[in-house]
């Protein structure tokens, strides 16, 4: 954390116990949202279901960011998965924090082009028909390291790609098994990114040649 967050965080820090909404889907509210530590879920209703559309883990990763931009009522629910600490800026503040800090600023620009690969990683995600080629695409999808930690549980994975926590728990001790991934302490981490993406061709293929 920078000299910067830290002096926000001693004015503007808030903390909000596990299950809070932070804000709910229709909000008029405009305030921006700064993660300093813990977990943030951010859902969509749609046709009577929830979907998940990204679950926030890293310090630094900004949200409720569209309503400041349009002026419009927020367009998705946000919700702690554990006790969380933000920094919560009314529009106004962050608005000239924006002009006056060119850190801040270049940070809140990158967050947007991340949103923007998110949606796309989502849409092609959803493209994808069985839950087991959704899991293994969400798994390459989240770094580009051969070798990588991923800080999410199960179930936030089955949360983000709204699948059964029991259907992936499956699908996870079969990766297993192959030496995909293994469980950590904070969560998984995977072991062979390029091998993740030839399983993920080989079962594609299948399915294109009527094999499954």
């Amino acid at each position: 954390m920078s000299n910067y967050d830290n002096s926000l965080l001693e004015k503007y820090g808030r903390k909000f116990p596990k299950n809070s909404i932070i804000f709910k889907q229709g909000d008029l509210s405009r305030e921006i949202f700064i993660l300093q530590q813990g977990k943030v879920k951010i859902y969509r209703n749609i046709r009577n279901q929830s979907k998940t559309l990204t679950i926030l883990s890293n310090a630094g990763d900004f949200f409720g960011e569209m309503s400041f931009i349009n002026n419009k009522p927020r367009s998705a629910t946000a919700q702690t998965l554990e006790e969380t600490t933000l920094i919560v800026l009314e529009p106004e503040i962050f608005e000239k924090m924006l002009f006056q800090n060119p850190e801040i600023s270049f940070r809140f620009i990158k967050k947007l082009a991340q949103r923007l690969d998110e949606t796309d990683l989502h849409i092609e995600n959803i493209l994808l028909k069985d839950p087991e080629s959704r899991f293994i695409h969400f798994l390459i999808n989240q770094s580009q390291d051969n070798s990588y930690e991923l800080p999410l549980t199960l179930n936030d994975i089955a949360e983000w790609l709204d699948e059964p926590y029991e259907t992936l728990t499956q699908k996870l001790d079969k990766f297993i098994k192959k030496g995909f991934i293994q469980i950590t302490n904070d969560g998984l981490k995977v072991l062979n990114r390029p091998l993740l993406s030839e399983y993920l061709e080989f079962i594609e293929m299948k399915k294109k040649f009527g094999e499954e």
